[in-house]
């Protein structure tokens, strides 16, 4: 078993090294999307550069890579914890991509689509919470940032297992501690211009 996890664990990190926006804005426009707006690797900075057709693109490939990486878990090693193991990797290489000198995105998207993969009750549930904070704030990063921190709470109170509940803890953590202001500032890639 312990095999067959690291297997998992390592494939979820290479899956997550595929980051949407790159690829997408380098197919559709040959350019980095890094370069451009606030230099993240996400759906949000696709929005505001190039639109919303490359952001919606880059969302539900972003999404899918994180069910993909939560059914590699489940399939391959079987518990519930693992599924939620492996998309943690997959964040993780989506954040840290080691073929993009590890600058990529934020995870919130891969992360997305790993809670639906897991628990899709749990993640309406917690994307109502996103809006029930958009509707106070305004504002989509903090609505962002709630429905991630409600990721935990939310798996609790629909029953999950500890082990799941502590690594869906941990990659929650992970997606928040990468938006703090501190850590999220634009940076130029390599050859950047």
């Amino acid at each position: 078993m312990i095999a067959r996890l690291l297997l998992s664990l390592a494939a979820g990190y290479v899956l997550g090294c595929l980051v949407a926006a790159y690829y997408v804005t380098r197919w559709r426009r040959g350019v980095d999307i890094r370069a451009s707006g606030s230099g993240n690797a996400g759906a949000r900075n696709m929005a505001r550069v190039y639109g919303p057709v490359d952001a919606v693109l880059t969302l539900c490939l972003d999404a899918a890579k994180g069910a993909l990486a939560v059914m590699i878990g489940l399939v391959v090693v079987g518990p519930e914890w693992a599924g939620a193991a492996v998309l943690a990797a997959a964040i993780v290489g989506h954040i840290w991509p080691a073929q993009l000198a590890f600058h990529g995105g934020k995870g919130a998207a891969t992360g997305l689509g790993g809670m639906l993969a897991l628990d899709p009750v749990a993640c309406v549930a917690l994307l109502a919470g996103g809006v029930a904070a958009y509707s106070v704030t305004r504002n989509f990063t903090a609505s962002g940032l709630v429905a991630i921190g409600l990721a935990t709470p939310m798996m609790w109170l629909f029953g999950h297992d500890a082990p799941t509940l502590a690594v869906v803890a941990v990659a929650s953590a992970l997606c928040l501690v990468v938006h703090h202001p501190i850590i999220d500032t634009p940076r130029q890639p390599r050859g950047a211009a």
